[in-house]
């Protein structure tokens, strides 16, 4: 079992532990953050921005747990477009909780939250184009390829390939 659930300040030291563990990880496929996220203060801060652009419609973020009430992953909903009724997501799952399906599922949930909690009837997702594993993911989730945009992506001091899926929700 995997659920989702949307980040709350309590969630700050565990999210620090999880941020930590998994900091070398992330960094083979997104940017690596400012040396200043990485404290109890950095996570505050960077809940109390979510905070304010979920109350402005653009930003949501959830943690991803499984049955024991772990933290695996995260996910979260931005770009939010009302006037299309569309969204872009992104997730990144723990090194140590790949490969269990945690990902697809809790893509599989953003799905349902967007359309029955956020209206949203669309949604898109980039990968960078190295990230076979994210790839595989949406296209279980049956997104659609759409785009492939050559040095889109800004990572290690070089630009990278990106792919784009999309889906109808």
């Amino acid at each position: 079992m995997v659920y989702i659930k949307e980040i709350s300040m309590d969630d700050c030291s565990q999210l620090l532990e999880f941020e930590l563990a998994n900091k070398g990880f992330f960094e083979n496929y997104i940017p690596a953050r400012d040396s200043s996220y990485y404290s109890v203060e950095g996570i505050a801060r960077s809940i109390e921005l979510m905070y304010s652009l979920r109350n402005q419609d653009e930003y949501y973020l959830y943690l991803v747990r499984n049955e024991s009430d772990d933290l695996v992953g995260r996910i979260n909903i931005f770009n939010i477009n009302r006037d299309h009724l569309s969204a872009e997501i992104g997730y990144r799952i723990g090194e140590s909780h790949t490969g269990k399906g945690y990902a697809e599922r809790s893509v599989e949930l953003i799905e349902h939250h967007a359309a029955t909690q956020l209206g949203i009837k669309i949604l898109t997702a980039q990968t960078i184009a190295s990230n076979m594993a994210s790839a595989r993911v949406l296209v279980k989730r049956h997104f659609t390829l759409t785009e492939t945009v050559k040095n889109l992506l800004p990572f290690n001091g070089q630009l990278h390939d990106a792919h784009i899926f999309q889906k109808e929700i």
